[in-house]
């Protein structure tokens, strides 16, 4: 039977082992990508925000890190049993405040809407804190063969997509169909990780 010393020892030095971080954390100014995870209120469906870069860090990242301007932004988005992608060149995050991310165009969006598989640019966008809703602007959409415009658009996660203004539709041009045609059926937007 060990010595109640050693067995202490041991405990301790597993307890420090497990503590310890598996690897070291890299040095300020590290380069790598930003994942923000955000949970509906029932804590089931999250929207995941990932940038390639935090712009002007030294300018921009608050004390608690509760807002960043970022750089090459990509929004995983759930809606109802559909999912959406959106990117953006440039965004703002604030964890205070109605507007969680602020989209600086042009915003650029795919995945499937309505069972649909969907292409479309609005001129901006933001995702709204307290109901985790996306709102466009000046969206141009391209579904089933068709390209509609909508002055706004709103997407709130378990509701149909709503438009206000005077909403126009066309035809969609040729090579943006066959572009969605090409796409494999079903549309599936992969969860966005570290990577």
């Amino acid at each position: 039977m060990p010595r109640p010393s050693r067995l202490v020892a041991a405990i301790v030095a597993l307890g420090l082992v497990a503590c310890a971080p598996e690897a070291p954390l890299p040095p300020p100014g590290a380069q790598g990508p930003i994942l923000i995870r955000e949970w509906d209120g029932k804590g089931r469906r999250q929207i995941v925000v990932k940038a390639a870069t935090v712009e002007h860090p030294e300018r921009t990242v608050g004390k608690e890190f509760d807002q960043m301007d970022l750089g090459q932004v990509l929004i995983r988005l759930p809606h109802r049993d559909d999912v959406v992608c959106i990117a953006s060149p440039t965004a703002s995050y604030r964890a205070k405040g109605s507007r969680l991310v602020d989209l600086a165009g042009p915003v650029n969006l795919s995945g499937t809407l309505q069972g649909a598989t969907v292409i479309g640019c609005a001129t901006q966008a933001w995702l709204n804190a307290d109901d985790q809703s996306l709102e466009l602007v000046d969206l141009r959409l391209t579904t089933r063969g068709t390209l509609s415009s909508h002055p706004r658009v709103l997407l709130r996660q378990e509701q149909a997509m709503e438009t206000s203004g005077a909403s126009s539709a066309k035809n969609a041009p040729v090579l943006a169909v066959a572009a969605l045609a090409a796409l494999p059926q079903p549309f599936v937007i992969p969860d966005l990780t570290a990577r």
